[in-house]
């Protein structure tokens, strides 16, 4: 018998896709259309449906069953009650087999060379999160932007010098969804350069984590803040445990339109056209963001300690309050009561 006839064979590793899907009727199957056309194999797609009151439903069952040979397995799994963006993402980690998995809001659509452009991050950084950048379209497909303010940049664009493409290549380049150069570069930034509690990412379609890194981040169900941008708990999360890459190239079309919920500016994808709204939010999101992330590594402690040592664990939680005022750090002793040591808290109580 041959060395050969003993080899491991070696493959890529599936990819969860959860689409996380609530009344959007009108731009759902462009979502599945876009994860249906990824390069990369092998990929699962699993929709979350949060009880729907649109035909979202029935156009999804629809998308399934043409669907059934596809070499990308589709499934719907429907919430008997509504339970919002972070129900979603704990439906989504339970029910995912990925070693991947990214979360896609189903107005949305993602590039073809998504899945496969954020793997090959992921194999050469091993980070928990990879965060592309993004393009922006509207309600009716049409481009606003290939440079969008809403996500990571290497720099402020304030001027540049480019070759204008000729028209036939400029319409051909975006109708084949050729945003990306050959060349990218990435950039991987931890908890330590990066605090917790501040954004430094861009929406949620962007992301794709190792799932292993989310394995405590069920321990969030009990937690009813977070109806909507559920994204920024889950982000600071895996920020926290393993580190982000940011990837200089746009791998995600993020759609603006009317009834977007957050961030729906359709002048310019700027934090500084926030709605009164969001702003409310961004500032109220701060300390829901200490209290919750406490009480979830308080509710995961023992399977956490299973996994790091405790100083490792109490180094954690330092990174957590690091940034954060006594009067925030005081209304949240009751459970770093449960996370820290006597001299941690000594320092605390002041």
């Amino acid at each position: 018998m041959s060395n050969s006839d003993h080899s491991v064979v070696l493959g890529l590793p599936l990819v969860s896709l959860v689409v996380t899907s609530y009344n959007y009727s009108q731009f759902i199957l462009d979502c599945l259309k876009s994860i249906a056309e990824q390069s990369y194999r092998p990929i699962e797609c699993l929709i979350i449906d949060d009880c729907s009151t649109d035909d979202s439903v029935s156009k999804i069952r629809q998308f399934i069953s043409e669907h059934h040979d596809s070499q990308i397995s589709f499934r719907l799994v429907e919430h008997d009650t509504n339970k919002g963006q972070l129900g979603g993402f704990i439906t989504g980690i339970n029910e995912a087999k990925g070693k991947f998995l990214g979360f896609v809001d189903a107005d949305d659509v993602i590039l073809p060379e998504y899945v496969n452009t954020h793997i090959q991050v992921h194999f050469k950084t091993n980070v928990a999160m990879t965060v592309s950048q993004q393009i922006e379209f509207d309600e009716d497909n049409q481009i606003h932007s290939l440079y969008s303010m809403a996500s990571p940049q290497k720099e402020p664009l304030t001027e540049s010098n480019f070759t204008p493409m000729g028209f036939s290549e400029l319409s051909l380049s975006v109708q084949q969804k050729k945003f990306t150069e050959t060349q990218m570069s990435f950039k991987v930034i931890t908890p330590e350069t990066h605090k917790f509690g501040a954004w430094h990412w861009g929406p949620t379609s962007n992301v794709i984590f190792r799932k292993k890194a989310l394995m405590f981040f069920t321990y969030a169900d009990n937690l009813s803040y977070w109806k909507y941008c559920a994204d920024n708990l889950l982000f600071n999360y895996a920020h926290l445990i393993g580190g982000s890459c940011i990837v200089y190239a746009p791998l995600t079309a993020y759609r603006r339109h009317a009834n977007k919920g957050f961030s729906n500016c359709s002048i310019t994808g700027s934090v500084r056209y926030f709605n009164q709204k969001s702003r409310d939010k961004i500032k109220a999101d701060k300390d829901a963001l200490l209290h919750d992330i406490l009480s979830l590594f308080a509710n995961a402690r023992q399977e956490i300690l299973s996994f790091m040592d405790r100083q490792t664990f109490r180094s954690l939680i330092k990174l957590v309050i690091k940034n954060y005022d006594k009067n925030s750090l005081l209304s949240n002793i009751h459970i770093l009561e449960k996370l820290l040591d006597d001299d941690d808290l000594k320092t605390i109580k002041g």
